[in-house]
């Protein structure tokens, strides 16, 4: 169109100076009016087929992406296709990026609450990324251990000897490995590299902590040593005995009646020791092996007492108790009667003849507090620390004379746990010791006692 205007112009101009006549000017006007049509439409329609080609090709990668198909309508209506399916692409693409915020904020959320430690390197065995547990385990801080190499953040070979070994190789390599500082840690650490090579992409390590685990496993292993040996001693007490009463001893009396009382003597010993393991190992096992129920502390205490006064008879010990609060637990009547039994019988064992065992129930906030206080040989510093410890004894000769087996304190503890209770003491030796057990107290009616399974 742009060409018709100076014709046009030009025609004008010389008709009105009289050189051109007008039907020739007339001719050169609808010339110039077909031309400019001409390039008129063809440059429509170049412009819709880019229209049309730019509207498949939107279509296209709105159907790729998941997109709804508007109905298609061709001509004019292109341009509003073409609006519909960038509309479409426009929202395939917000709700894309919103769901990949939304999948990296749970990644995110994962990983940091991981109980196994993460750790990724780059090729160069430089620290990536860490997770908190992974922090914890090796001992640093995750925004300040970034950037270092392995062998920098944590000192220790064994760790980048693991990454090293298995960047070459280009397979899983797995270990267990101790730490020290700021404690010993167990941890079993499997490391897979990302692509082979040290110059390769890095790798990433899984650390679990078996720090506790090993620590159970030990004390499993001491506790079968343990009762092996505890049931070796009365068990081959009475063999010996028995084989001397078969070669001829049962015919002396004097020695017969020695006999058969330490036959009698080591079968007690080993019948109670075996009543403590299975008390041991049914606390242990768990909450479901318990019989729970509300239990009136107070009376609980006055009839282990009483039971306790025969004892204390025996050993010339005096045994008092402050029962006066009614207070209710909800707990298991028969592991909290043992608990108490042998904190009282211990206070009572390990007297003096004349001494004084004071038993004493008393309320302190949300909590049953129940002392045993004695004024017995009491226990030295050095081991105030270990006597809730299985078969721990301060004195195994006079442990042994008295008939203990090292585990009434181990299941006084565990008898308080298991309630989510506590049990504490305070020693002087040569004056007395003072044990404390508190237990969460609960404000249900207790059934009464005589109605209560104890046979278990």
């Amino acid at each position: 169109m742009a060409a018709v205007v100076p014709v046009t112009v030009s025609a004008i101009v010389l008709v009105a100076r009289g050189h051109v006549p007008l039907i020739g000017v007339v001719d050169a006007l609808l010339v110039g009016l077909m031309v400019g049509a001409g390039m008129a439409l063809s440059l429509v329609n170049g412009l819709l087929r880019s229209i049309t080609r730019l509207r498949i090709s939107t279509r296209r990668i709105a159907l790729d992406s998941g997109g709804d198909a508007p109905p298609e309508k061709g001509g004019i209506d292109d341009l509003d296709q073409l609006a519909a399916w960038l509309s479409a692409v426009s929202r395939h693409v917000r709700r894309s990026l919103r769901e990949a915020r939304e999948r990296e904020q749970e990644t995110e959320a994962v990983f940091a609450r991981m109980a196994d430690g993460i750790l990724l390197v780059d090729g160069d065995l430089r620290i990536r990324r860490l997770n908190p547990a992974a922090a914890e385990m090796l001992a640093l801080t995750p925004g300040r251990a970034l950037g270092y190499t392995v062998i920098e953040a944590t000192m220790l070979h064994s760790l980048d000897g693991l990454f090293r070994e298995a960047m070459l190789a280009g397979a899983t390599r797995m270990r267990r490995l101790e730490t020290i500082q700021p404690r010993r840690r167990l941890l079993h650490v499997l490391v897979t590299p990302l692509e082979g090579g040290v110059r390769g992409s890095g790798a990433v390590a899984v650390l679990q902590d078996l720090t506790e685990f090993d620590r159970v496993e030990r004390v499993r292993r001491d506790f079968v040593t343990n009762v092996s040996h505890e049931l070796r001693t009365p068990v081959t007490s009475i063999k010996v005995m028995v084989e001397s009463l078969q070669r001829g001893a049962i015919k002396q009396k004097a020695l017969r009646e020695e006999f058969f009382r330490s036959i009698v003597e080591a079968t007690d010993r080993l019948a109670q020791l075996v009543d403590d393991v299975l008390a041991l190992a049914r606390i242990e096992a768990g909450p479901g092996r318990l019989e729970w129920q509300p239990v009136a502390l107070d009376q609980l205490v006055r009839e282990t007492v009483a039971a306790q006064v025969p004892l204390a008879r025996e050993y010339q010990v005096e045994l008092t108790a402050e029962t006066d609060e009614p207070l209710v637990v909800t707990g298991d009547p028969e592991g909290l009667r043992q608990a108490i039994a042998n904190l009282i019988t211990n206070g009572v064992k390990y007297n003096h003849p004349g001494g004084q065992v004071h038993i004493r129930l008393r309320r302190t906030e949300e909590e049953a507090c129940l002392e045993v206080a004695d004024t017995g040989i009491g226990i030295p510093p050095e081991h105030l620390s270990r006597i809730f410890e299985r078969f721990y004894r301060v004195d195994r000769g006079r442990s042994r004379e008295l008939g203990g087996t090292g585990l009434g304190l181990a299941i006084v503890k565990h008898v308080c746990e298991a309630h989510g209770g506590q049990v504490r003491v305070e020693s002087v030796v040569g004056k007395g010791s003072t044990f404390q057990m508190t237990l969460p107290l609960t404000e249900a009616a207790p059934a009464p006692l005589s109605d209560r399974a104890t046979d278990h």
